[in-house]
């Protein structure tokens, strides 16, 4: 069963840094890509119906934010699954 309210978040709360390998092998960091004015980061999973149904959405919102000194960063935990499946095939 899904949740029917949304957990609120703390706004203004800072965020810690981390380090995440890029799908080009690259090491990112939030110190690494944070905007000037904040960093948005959102979960995804690339084969959810609802992700698909509004990724085009999705993709032009992130184009407004960087405009506007915030920086999108989209993390889907299942392309690094998906990739290492793909290795082990080669």
């Amino acid at each position: 069963m899904s949740l029917t309210k949304t957990p609120i978040c703390n706004y203004g709360e800072k965020a810690i840094n981390f380090s995440l390998t890029s799908t080009e092998n690259k090491l990112i960091s939030l110190n690494n890509i944070k905007g000037e004015k904040g960093t948005l980061i959102m979960f995804i999973c690339n084969h959810c119906p609802y992700v698909k149904a509004v990724i085009e959405d999705i993709v032009e919102d992130c184009k407004s934010l960087k405009q506007l000194g915030l920086i999108p960063l989209l993390l889907c935990p299942m392309i690094q699954k998906i990739i290492q499946r793909i290795l082990l095939k080669i």
